[in-house]
């Protein structure tokens, strides 16, 4: 993706199990390439059941077992707006360092770290249906 270009990315999504945990990533603006390796710019993620950095607040028992329309307006110089159904969740949200070596990228599946205690119930589950991305 070219930086400084408005997109939307729009998908539909279906939670299924899960998503009570630390840090369960569902989507990332990432910029890591051979030869440049950075962090994303942008994780979105549910803590614990709730929407990180939400505006207007979602805990993933409103959503969970339902397909949902998911939106995502972004531009990686300027700010981000995050839809579910319809309604928007996070208000001009911000990226974290953007390196000039980097090339922004998006990435949509389950991304949580790894825990020595973690067992076979701690499981998330996700669906992901009709994902596409458009330049504005």
């Amino acid at each position: 993706m070219a930086r400084g270009v408005d997109y939307s990315l729009t998908f539909r999504a279906r939670f299924l199990k899960g998503w009570r945990y630390h840090r369960e990533s569902f989507l990332q603006i990432h910029q890591n390439v051979p030869g440049c390796r950075v962090g994303p710019l942008i994780k979105l993620e549910f803590r614990h059941g709730n929407l990180r950095h939400a505006t207007t607040p979602l805990h993933i028992d409103e959503i969970l077992g339902k397909w949902i329309d998911v939106r995502f307006d972004f531009n990686t110089e300027k700010s981000y707006d995050l839809y579910f159904g319809g309604t928007k969740h996070i208000s001009e949200g911000w990226w974290f360092e953007a390196r000039d070596c980097g090339e922004p990228h998006f990435k949509l599946g389950i991304y949580r770290p790894g825990h020595s205690k973690a067992t076979g119930d701690r499981l998330s589950v996700m669906d992901i249906d009709k994902v596409r991305l458009v330049d504005q």
